[in-house]
């Protein structure tokens, strides 16, 4: 789980770690959907989170699943 600045983002790909975003303010807005539209992570809003349901939750844990099987 990150707060998707640019540092967090590069060290996780680096290591092959999928990502769930969580970004709040300036360039971790852009981070997040970059990481989202090339497929190394998620992107969530931390307002509606808690809106989410359980076939978007169970996309997420199932891509986290698949990303991690190398």
């Amino acid at each position: 789980i990150t707060h998707c600045g640019a540092n967090s983002q590069f060290q996780a790909l680096y290591h092959a770690v999928p990502m769930i975003g969580f970004p709040s303010f300036y360039d971790q807005i852009y981070n997040g959907k970059r990481m989202e539209y090339l497929g190394y992570g998620t992107n969530l809003d931390l307002d509606s989170f808690e809106k989410r349901t359980d076939q978007e939750v169970d996309k997420f844990v199932f891509m986290l699943d698949v990303a991690t099987q190398f």
